[in-house]
């Protein structure tokens, strides 16, 4: 069982945990979400002792980490992916964690076909994928059979058969016992492995709840779903005529069109919606209302919690710059300040024709229509 009691983080006079307390109980799964910056990896890192807690504890089966007799039996933990030596294969490299714990060669090829790498176990690891170091980084983990896991963004570079693997993996880690916690800021990744849910934003939680009730309780809310080549285009027409609403970032599922950007919009009525896109001319591959889901859900419990909704990382650090070494756009104070300037410099650009839609964008390259690239991170 992993207990967060009480547990605060300052970082000068940043405040990066609040007195956050929850429990990732034994036999059961615990989803730990948030936006990005919300405090998830902060909270790891010091429940792993590698980051000095201001106050507070995190008990591994009662004991603080620096005090467990053997930390490799009773927590496993999955982080960076950082491998000491990449010269050699996954299997040497095992038995060598091994051969240094004293840990039995049998339990090296279980934790083999545990991870599904028994077909690459000769691999050099500097010639293997994301996916595939991502799974020698969980065989690592496992080596000493711990009581607990932990795994922070678990998903990421992971294809679709290595999420169900995960997915699997945690389930069934659960099953025998152990306390599992999983951090991510997908709520489908969670709501589709998790048994209990912990929300955090800003160093704070917002909602500990079973997914279960979680879906029961917010069940009523929905939200409409955008595909398009113009994220920018997109944000800006939201941010000058629908500032009541929340735009977020999405991943794109297996059945979109992949070129486009996907958002979800919670709090907007899709008749308005079409008709600005429509005198916007904004190109659209789909726009359609969603049935109630977890993930509207989250985007509106979160809403208020962000750093920057609707606003593109790089158009704030092009317009405000940096305060001290901290980009403007991840200090919360200034954003409602900066959201004037952005809104004036895309006016600025609109009003000097920097941007002039074509009549039919039927007649157009793709090349062409799309002119506002995506490079910029958008949630």
């Amino acid at each position: 069982m992993i207990e967060i009691q009480n547990i605060t983080k300052l970082y000068n006079e940043k405040c990066a945990l609040d007195n956050v307390s929850f429990v990732a109980k034994n036999g059961r799964v615990t989803g730990l979400i948030g936006p990005n910056g919300s405090g998830k990896s902060t909270l790891i890192r010091c429940a792993l002792g590698l980051t000095n807690l201001t106050s507070g504890k995190v008990l591994f089966d009662g004991v603080v980490y620096k005090n467990l007799q053997s930390p490799i039996e009773t927590v496993g933990s999955v982080l960076d992916m950082k491998i000491e030596d990449y010269s050699k294969s996954a299997i040497s490299y095992l038995n060598r964690i091994a051969e240094t714990y004293g840990i039995e060669k049998s339990r090296v090829l279980e934790v083999i076909n545990l991870a599904g790498i028994a077909y690459i176990k000769n691999m050099k690891i500097r010639a293997m994928s994301t996916g595939m170091r991502k799974r020698l980084s969980v065989a690592i983990a496992l080596l000493a059979d711990p009581h607990n896991l932990i795994l922070d963004e678990p998903f990421h570079g992971l294809d679709s058969d290595g999420i169900n693997w995960m997915r699997d993996l945690c389930k069934y880690y659960a099953k025998t016992g152990g306390s599992v916690l999983v951090s991510s800021n997908t709520i489908s990744e969670i709501a589709n492995v998790a048994d209990d849910i912990v929300i955090i934003a800003h160093g704070n939680i917002l909602l500990q709840d079973n997914v279960r009730n979680f879906a029961e309780n917010y069940s009523h809310y929905s939200a409409i779903r955008v595909i398009t080549p113009e994220p920018k285009k997109l944000l800006y027409i939201m941010q000058s005529q629908h500032r009541e609403c929340t735009v977020t970032r999405v991943d794109n599922k297996n059945d979109d069109i992949q070129e486009g950007v996907a958002f979800i919009i919670c709090n907007a009525d899709i008749t308005a919606l079409s008709r600005s896109f429509a005198n916007q001319q904004l190109i659209t591959y789909q726009i359609n209302s969603e049935s109630p889901s977890l993930e509207a859900a989250y985007i509106s419990i979160t809403k208020n919690h962000m750093q920057y909704v609707s606003i593109p990382k790089s158009e704030y650090e092009n317009i405000a710059g940096n305060v001290g070494n901290q980009p403007i756009y991840q200090q919360p104070q200034y954003i409602q300040q900066y959201e004037q300037q952005y809104q004036q410099a895309l006016q600025q650009q609109y009003s000097q024709a920097q941007y002039n839609p074509p009549k039919s964008y039927s007649s157009q390259p793709y090349s062409q229509q799309s002119q506002y690239n995506t490079q910029g991170e958008v949630r």
